[in-house]
């Protein structure tokens, strides 16, 4: 059953919907605040937009980075962290689609 929830990214607020838990949504859009946050007091851009594409850039670069020590060293990775880091990946690939919607 999909629930919705209320989060703040980077001072805008967004009602999203879906079958995670709250908490991991709330964690989730955390994440994306603070990286959106770090990059704006780098770059001093105040371009909303372009401070989501970098984050997204930065985020799925690291994503990237840990796919590859797991596919590397599948052994070494607890199951359910490399079940986390795939769902992960299927999450930022969906945001990533609709961003891209015009």
């Amino acid at each position: 059953m999909k629930k919705e929830l209320r989060v703040q990214i980077y001072g805008q607020a967004l009602t999203l919907s879906g079958d995670l838990e709250p908490g991991y949504v709330e964690r989730l859009a955390g994440t994306v605040d603070r990286k959106m946050h770090a990059l704006a007091a780098q770059t001093q851009t105040l371009d909303t937009r372009r401070l989501a594409i970098l984050a997204a850039l930065n985020l799925a670069d690291a994503l990237e980075q840990l796919q590859a020590k797991v596919e590397s060293q599948p052994a070494a990775l607890p199951r359910e962290f490399a079940s986390r880091l795939e769902e992960c990946n299927r999450q930022l690939e969906s945001v990533l689609r609709g961003a891209a919607r015009p």
